[in-house]
């Protein structure tokens, strides 16, 4: 009844229907008070002395109430049922059926017992019924939280794009590329300076020809990057730096820029900030029908990044995370080790295939 008024008349703004269902609500006082005094005066049922079930003389009045309670939600839902929900009408429709059905059969057979079992049915299936439709709320909320954050990693990303583009209308690429080889060509005496300038400009092309893109392209040409920027440390940090590869396989697509920045984060945070320099591992492998990339560095210099380069870090890293979620490529691990960090990229299966 309470579901009634609140969920279909009161939501629906029916005063009158309101004002019914309080009424036929306030017919439960004076039956749960003869039921209050039935133990004592008998007025519902009594048990004689060889304990057999005896109506009382009030018992057709409180049955007649309870009859005509059920009878009034029945009707009630018969011509409001387009306004509730579905859970609401299966909890109406079983609260009313079964324990009509168990005071019908109680009337016929002289007993109490009906009532009692159609009441007990009752609760279990209630009980049945809100569990399943909390567990679909909590399933429902999730997955509009997903969609929420998908949304806002697409929305992050296409700001980032549009950043991008203003930087790169502002900063004219093709004037930095083409002075870089003007400069290059003039350095064919200093091998050294004109390896380095090659691989700047390659490194540079990479970026402008990718940048605010969400193209796959093959793992193969991002490790020809990624060499290219490890060349140009090596040109700061000398013998400090060492790289080693573990390349299992490299018939696969990945988004552009996907590994790069892990990298670069490997070199600048892990390795750069460690006096004595270290090693960063790049492998890839395949793992339970997925493909796996780790970029590792043994650096121990956490103590001594500014929070202005866990800052740069963390951007990278969200940078990373937004290109592997434009499609539901695959997922970043950052995972925290004794010497350094473990950044780990587990492609899904199928998205990664080359075609």
């Amino acid at each position: 009844m309470q579901l009634i008024k609140k969920h279909i008349a009161e939501k629906n703004g029916k005063k009158r229907l309101v004002a019914a269902a309080f009424a036929v609500q306030m017919l439960q006082l004076p039956a749960l008070a003869l039921l209050v005094i039935t133990p004592y005066t008998g007025v519902l049922y009594s048990f004689d002395e060889l304990n057999r079930y005896i109506r009382g003389p009030m018992f057709l009045w409180w049955h007649a109430t309870s009859i005509i309670s059920f009878l009034f939600i029945i009707i009630v839902y018969v011509i409001e049922r387009k306004k509730a929900d579905r859970f609401l009408r299966q909890i109406i429709v079983t609260a009313t059926a079964i324990p009509m059905l168990g005071f019908i059969v109680n009337t016929a057979y002289n007993s109490i017992s009906f009532n009692n079992i159609s009441v007990t049915i009752t609760a279990l299936i209630l009980f049945m019924f809100y569990e399943k439709h909390r567990t679909d709320v909590s399933v429902r909320i999730s997955h509009e939280y997903d969609l929420l954050q998908t949304k806002l990693a697409e929305k992050r990303f296409a700001l980032e794009q549009s950043e991008n583009a203003m930087l790169m209308a502002q900063i004219q690429p093709h004037f930095i590329n083409n002075s870089l080889m003007a400069l290059r060509s003039r350095c064919l005496d200093n091998p050294e300076i004109y390896d380095s300038l090659t691989k700047f400009s390659q490194y540079l092309r990479s970026h402008f020809e990718v940048i605010g893109d969400t193209k796959m392209i093959s793992f193969e040409r991002e490790m020809e990057n990624i060499e290219a920027y490890l060349d140009l440390e090596r040109e700061n940090y000398g013998e400090r730096l060492q790289v080693e590869y573990d390349i299992e396989c490299d018939d696969f697509l990945i988004p552009a820029l996907s590994v790069q920045p892990l990298v670069e984060n490997a070199v600048r945070h892990g390795i750069g900030t460690y006096d004595k320099g270290g090693t960063v591992y790049i492998k890839s492998f395949r793992q339970d029908e997925n493909i796996c990339i780790e970029i590792i560095d043994d650096g121990s210099g956490r103590s001594n990044i500014t929070e202005q380069q866990k800052k740069r870090r963390g951007i990278g890293i969200e940078n990373v995370r937004s290109r592997l979620r434009i499609g539901d490529t695959g997922e970043l691990e950052i995972i925290r080790g004794e010497h350094g960090m473990i950044a780990k990229i587990t492609l899904k299966k199928g998205q990664g295939e080359s075609e």
